[in-house]
C-alpha cells in the first residue's frame, strides 16, 4: 500500500470510495435517507474543490485508490478519513490518520480535531482521540447526522489548533 498526496486525477475514485464507505459502512449505523441527502452534495466539482483547500491524501493498492483523507493543516480539523468497505481491516485507515498527524505535527500543531461518524467511535478512541461530546452535522436540506466531536493532543507541536 502507497499513501500520497491526492491530485486530480483522483477524483472520481476519491468519490467512488466516499460512496462505498457511506452506503455499506456508514450505512450500517444510519437511515438510507441520511446517507442519500449526505451523497447528493457531492459532485465532481466539491471534490476538486475539497483537493484545492486543503491537504488530502490516498492510500493505493495496485494503483487503485482504496481509500482518502483530508486535514485542514491551519486548525487541525480532518475532515475525512474514508476507506473503500472492501478493504476495511487491513490497516489502510490507520495509515491515512497516521499521514494526517504527521502532517500536522510538521505545521506545528498541538492537536487534531474531528467529527466521527457513530461507526467510526472506536476507531479513533484506539487511534489515541478522546470524545469531546455527541454533536451532529448538516448533510443536506435539512438533513442531520448524530456524530461524535473528538480531539487528540499531539507530542512535538509548538502552536494551537
Amino acid at each position: 500500500m502507497l499513501i500520497r498526496v491526492a491530485n486530480e486525477s483522483d477524483v472520481d475514485e476519491i468519490a467512488a470510495v466516499h460512496a462505498s464507505a457511506l452506503r455499506n459502512v456508514c450505512g450500517q449505523v444510519y437511515d438510507a435517507h441520511l446517507i442519500d441527502a449526505w451523497l447528493a452534495g457531492k459532485t465532481r466539482e466539491s471534490y476538486l474543490r475539497a483537493l484545492s483547500e486543503h491537504p488530502m491524501f490516498v492510500a493505493l493498492c495496485e494503483e487503485r485508490v482504496i481509500g482518502f483523507s483530508r486535514l485542514d493543516a491551519t486548525t487541525g480539523e480532518i475532515s475525512a478519513v474514508y476507506v473503500r468497505s472492501d478493504c476495511l481491516r487491513r490497516g489502510v485507515g490507520g495509515r491515512l490518520l497516521q499521514t494526517l498527524e504527521d502532517v500536522a505535527l510538521q505545521r506545528g500543531l498541538t492537536r487534531l480535531s474531528l467529527r466521527a461518524t457513530l461507526n467510526a467511535i472506536s476507531f479513533y478512541t484506539a487511534s489515541g482521540f478522546v470524545l469531546d461530546e455527541l454533536s451532529s452535522f448538516s448533510v443536506g436540506t435539512g438533513a442531520s447526522l448524530p456524530c461524535a466531536r473528538m480531539h487528540k493532543p499531539l507530542n512535538g507541536g509548538a502552536k494551537g489548533g
